[in-house]
């Protein structure tokens, strides 16, 4: 050290001065320089370290696993943090982590890593711009080129880009599980790959009318003409293919009204809940007379349909000799909270269970003028769709895939004259598909409100006196890329 020097060894060699000690330096290389508002700390004729009112810099190792470089620097070299296997001459040869914040850069440096390796970039922190965060790979294989402010997580390179919009859309191109270990090859594809079930149920090919018994996990679901599949509040998964032949559906249709009785309700089943409103009944004579259609019955917690209605079923026709009239559609309130079927298409229920569906339809009026023989009807109501729930990767469907509403009956004339009215359709159901086949080429799928009856009439002027179709349901179809 400078304090003190002496040239010549021996007792003078070493100099002590209160708490300062001083030895020999021939190279007079090793000292503190005391300057104008900075101190510098020499060893070696390097400064190592340096002490400004502003600043406190340092140009070696810490210790062999890393260095403190200019932090807190506003100056153009910016601050560094280095934790490294090995530094040698302030050069990185070993894996490390690099904090630097200058270039506002976590950098992660592989083994040997002369080349720059990857790199976490944290460039702009702009609330009106946005905040990028950017992950780039080792020189040549995935660096940043270019960055637009707010443009979120990005990252390049050969093997293709991960591009994360904080404020918009996530959307995975490629990863590469050469590069991230363990991570699936393409995860847009592979995100959902368990979404279609593991095919432990096997194959089935249906006879007659199938009717589920639980939750199914198919390989391959064959629905052949003149065939009906019929979920019964049950979800259906298909690992590989459903298909439905021409004249054959899967389908949870209500019932339809059938003469003067309305439509029978579909009651609360399993999974998917989906209990249904009953239809109206209308009315049945054998003699002169004239009565009003029964009001179809309602349902709660039901999900809105697409348009935001609420799923009631149709009102029953009128009569126009006289002031009867048809029963009006049942009611279908919503679930609490306007939550929808379409919002929750991964379970297909809401925080309270299951979605109930369309209500019942309204049962016809009648007025039989003068009777002769036969039995004289209005058409009761059909009863609200159920619910159909279908995972399957690929769908081939030449038939119908439905949850539609129950349709009114329509009137029937005896001999005489009368006016029999129609009953009201049921409100339409809920339904979901989840597929990687493109929606253009799903074929028939539908939640629809059941179809009015027809009025049947010999007197009066046959105005009004078709049923109303019911509202339509919930359609959701998601299809995974």
């Amino acid at each position: 050290m400078a304090f003190g020097y002496n040239r010549v060894s021996g007792s003078n060699t070493i100099q002590i001065v209160g708490d300062l000690v001083a030895g020999a330096d021939p190279q007079r290389n090793t000292k503190i320089d005391f300057e104008n508002d900075q101190i510098n700390f020499v060893a070696g004729g390097i400064t190592v370290l340096s002490i400004t009112p502003t600043l406190i810099s340092s140009s070696t190792d810490i210790s062999s696993y890393g260095y403190l470089k200019s932090l807190n620097s506003s100056g153009d070299e910016g601050g560094e943090i280095l934790l490294a296997r090995s530094v040698t001459n302030n050069t990185l040869t070993g894996s490390g982590i690099t904090i630097d914040s200058y270039q506002n850069r976590i950098r992660f440096f592989e083994q040997g890593g002369s080349a720059r390796g990857a790199f976490i970039d944290l460039t702009e922190c702009d609330p009106g711009a946005g905040t990028n965060l950017l992950v780039g790979g080792a020189a040549g294989s995935g660096d940043i080129t270019s960055v637009t402010a707010g443009s979120g997580l990005t990252g390049g390179g050969t093997s293709g880009a991960v591009t994360l919009s904080l404020s918009s859309s996530i959307s995975v191109t490629e990863i590469s599980a050469s590069t991230y270990t363990g991570l699936p090859v393409n995860p847009s594809v592979d995100f959902f790959a368990g979404q279609f079930g593991d095919g432990s149920d096997g194959d089935l090919t249906v006879v007659g009318t199938y009717t589920a018994a639980k939750e199914l996990y198919f390989n391959n679901l064959t629905i052949p003409s003149g065939t009906i599949f019929k979920p019964n509040g049950h979800r259906v998964f298909v690992a590989n293919t459903l298909t439905v032949e021409s004249n054959a559906s899967f389908n949870d249709d209500g019932t339809d009204g059938a003469a003067q009785a309305g439509g029978a309700a579909l009651a609360s089943r399993n999974y998917l809940v989906a209990a249904s409103g009953k239809g109206g009944n209308g009315v049945s004579l054998t003699t002169s007379n004239f009565s009003n259609g029964t009001v179809g019955n309602s349902t709660t917690n039901t999900s809105a349909n697409n348009l935001g209605q609420t799923v009631n079923g149709g009102k029953g026709g009128n009569v126009t000799l006289r002031g009867n009239v048809g029963g009006n559609g049942g009611t279908a309130s919503t679930a609490s909270g306007g939550q929808k079927w379409n919002g929750v298409w991964q379970l297909a229920r809401w925080t309270s269970g299951g979605f109930n569906t369309g209500a019942g339809g309204g049962g016809g009026a009648i007025n039989v003028v003068t009777y002769t023989s036969g039995i004289f009807s209005s058409g009761g109501g059909g009863a609200g769709g159920g619910a159909v729930w279908i995972s399957a990767k690929n769908i081939v469907n030449n038939g119908r895939i439905s949850a539609n509403g129950g349709k009114g009956a329509n009137g029937i004339l005896g001999t005489g004259t009368a006016e029999c009215s129609g009953g009201g359709g049921g409100g339409g159901g809920n339904l979901t598909i989840i597929t990687k086949t493109l929606s253009g080429s799903l074929g028939t799928v539908q939640a629809n409100g059941g179809i009015g009856g027809t009025g049947a009439w010999n007197t009066g002027t046959g105005v009004g006196m078709n049923g109303t179709d019911g509202n339509s349901g919930s359609v959701c179809i998601v299809v995974l890329s």
